[in-house]
């Protein structure tokens, strides 16, 4: 596809920007490198795609509650960074389990997530 038209599509959603949709847009891409597929063809697929990843994101709850266990290798704190490498996890979640597994836990705070917060105690004076 050439850039214009991939720039006339829009920014990514949600769904392209996932490893699956960014998979999905590579091989589009050779397929239609190939002229295995049509520029109608890529924007059918791409539709569905965006629609069923949508129903499915929608199915999932907005928070997830889990439990990890496993070994720690090795932790960063640099920042509002924060790294976390785990080995042999056990991951356990209310709708599924893994087990031994390497897992790698990343995450960026938010810019006041780290500020000290004072309490105000309002004191009923009579």
């Amino acid at each position: 596809m050439a850039e214009a038209d991939r720039k006339a599509e829009g920014c990514p959603s949600t769904a392209r920007g996932s490893l699956v949709g960014e998979c999905l847009v590579s091989v589009l891409d050779d397929l239609e490198a190939e002229a295995s597929l049509n520029a109608e063809g890529r924007k059918k697929v791409l539709a569905a795609f965006e629609t069923a990843f949508s129903e499915e994101l929608s199915r999932v709850p907005r928070f997830w509650h889990l439990s990890v266990k496993g070994t720690m290798n090795q932790f960063h704190l640099g920042g509002q960074e924060r790294l976390f490498d785990v080995t042999e996890a056990f991951v356990h979640t209310p709708v599924a389990s893994w087990d031994n597994l390497p897992l790698r836990i990343s995450g960026t705070l938010q810019p006041d997530a780290c500020k000290r917060r004072r309490r105000n105690i309002a004191a009923n004076i009579d």
